[in-house]
Formats: structure tokens, C-alpha cells, sequence
């Protein structure tokens, strides 16, 4: 009886103890936190070291098609630094700078859009981070709360990117500007509603 007893003491005090170390947050250099927070501000820390680190960084030069129009993506891209150039099919063209992603929504209906619907120019140097289908899968199947923060992440990413999300400031009426310094995402001129 002793010998469970003590059995299920340690195996209590460990749990404990992980459950403890999860819950701890991380040291993340600036640049890092400051992405985690524009991209998905309901992330842990610890969460964010993990995803970043199974990630795999791109860096490009200026006037590089990241991305053509009906092209099929297999990997979340989150630009991490530089600015690209989204021109959509219709010749929308938005700025957009660092936290800004493209490859969520494919990743979010598992692939059952035809192909994307704008083409993506690096308009400066830019470093990507690239997340892979499969990896995401595989982090999110056994992280929980990662899942939940991602998701929350990607719904903000896309109402700010198909213009459904508007700055604090901004007038329910007339032309405004998309909020670039918290999203990642500008535009000349956005006509809403009267």
C-alpha cells in the first residue's frame, strides 16, 4: 500500500512540476515579442518558442513573387521583417508589412480553395517564417492552448485582411486607413459603408 502511494505522490509531484514549467513564460528577444503580439496576441510565450522554432526562415530580395495568383499554398507564411506588395486580381494592391501572413485560411479549410486569389512581391528585403502544413498539424494535435492562440491569430489576420476589421480610430463613415503598425496591413483608401 505504501508503494502506491508513493507511486502516485511522484507521479502527481511531476505533473505538478510540468504543468508549472508550461505555464512559465519565456525570455523572447524584442523583435520576436513584438511579432508574437502583432500575430497572435493570445499566444504563450512558450507556445511561440515552439512554433518558431519548427519553423524555417526565408529571406528574399526585393521584387520576388512570394506567391501568383491561383497558385496553392502548403505552409503559413508570416512575413517577420520588410514590407511586400498583396495585388489582387482585380488590381487592389495593399502594403503590407511585418506580422502579416498569407497561407492561414488554405491552412484553416485544409486546402479547398482553388488557388489564391492575389499574387504576393517582395517590395523590400523581407524575411518570412515559414510554417509547413504538416508541422502545424502535428504541434496543434498535441498543444491545446497553441491551437487555440493560432486560430484567434488567424481569424484577426483574416478580417483585417479582407478589410472586415477597421483601426479603434477609425470613422464608421468616409475613406480610412487599415491599421498598419498593429496588423501588418495598410491600404490607400478604404471605402466603408455609410
Amino acid at each position: 500500500m505504501l508503494f502506491w502511494l508513493g507511486l502516485f505522490m511522484c507521479i502527481n509531484i511531476g505533473m505538478l512540476v510540468r504543468a508549472i514549467y508550461l505555464g512559465m513564460e519565456v525570455s523572447l528577444p524584442s523583435e520576436r515579442r513584438a511579432l508574437l503580439v502583432a500575430t497572435f496576441p493570445t499566444m504563450h510565450s512558450r507556445d511561440w518558442l515552439e512554433l518558431y522554432k519548427a519553423a524555417t526562415l526565408a529571406r528574399h530580395e526585393p521584387g520576388v513573387a512570394l506567391l501568383k495568383i491561383g497558385d496553392s499554398t502548403d505552409a503559413v507564411h508570416i512575413l517577420a521583417s520588410g514590407s511586400v506588395n498583396e495585388i489582387r486580381a482585380d488590381g487592389t494592391r495593399l502594403h503590407r508589412t511585418a506580422s502579416a501572413m498569407w497561407g492561414e485560411l488554405s491552412y484553416c479549410t485544409e486546402q479547398q480553395f482553388d488557388g489564391s486569389p492575389c499574387q504576393i512581391v517582395t517590395e523590400t528585403t523581407a524575411t518570412e517564417i515559414v510554417l509547413p502544413y504538416p508541422i502545424l498539424k502535428q504541434l496543434t494535435a498535441r498543444n491545446v492552448r497553441l491551437r487555440a492562440a493560432m486560430m484567434e491569430g488567424f481569424v484577426r489576420t483574416a478580417g483585417l485582411k479582407h478589410g472586415l476589421l477597421l483601426d479603434s480610430g477609425a470613422s464608421p463613415h468616409g475613406d480610412e486607413k487599415l491599421s498598419a503598425l498593429e496588423s501588418g496591413y495598410s491600404r490607400d483608401m478604404c471605402k466603408t459603408a455609410p
